[in-house]
């Protein structure tokens, strides 16, 4: 199999943050080791400059060998999926790619979702992980300062007593 050159792997790149930046749910087809491996490839939730992306590429190539090949087939499932939309409603018609994306993923997830007995009738629920390559401060600032309110609300509860 031919290596990719770094022209390809600059288009690769720039789809992949297309569908993080406007469609992360593609991110979704992937497992979590998966997603994780395409984002220490590629970087697509970060800013990079053209170098950048070719000097993480070959950084992260060099780190771990297998990952260059594993990011590519990694890279061909949100490629294949993401094509097979563009081609039915256009390339950057993102708000209707996702819909069809939302609507399919409970179908292509790699672990079918089973029926759920919800009274009367059954559901599909199901749940897709989207892994984030870095923490989000503010999210966790905010689940932190909310623990710490419950905590002390249960602690004045107990004193009340």
């Amino acid at each position: 199999m031919p290596r990719i050159d770094d022209l390809n792997h600059l288009g690769r790149r720039d789809l992949l943050a297309v569908c993080w930046r406007f469609i992360p749910d593609f991110f979704c087809l992937l497992s979590p080791s998966a997603q994780l491996d395409l984002h220490r490839f590629y970087g697509p939730s970060l800013e990079l400059t053209d170098e950048q992306v070719l000097a993480r590429i070959k950084h992260a190539g060099e780190e771990d060998p297998s990952l260059r090949n594993r990011a590519g087939k990694q890279y061909k499932v949100i490629f294949d999926r993401y094509k097979h939309y563009a081609d039915q409603v256009g390339k950057e018609n993102f708000n209707v790619i996702r819909f069809l994306l939302t609507h399919d993923l409970p179908h292509l997830a790699r672990d079918p979702v089973k029926p759920v007995e919800t009274g009367r009738r059954k559901r599909q629920v199901g749940i897709q992980v989207l892994m984030r390559p870095e923490i989000d401060v503010k999210k966790l600032s905010k689940a932190l300062l909310a623990l710490a309110e419950q905590l002390a609300e249960e602690a004045r509860e107990e004193r009340t007593r």
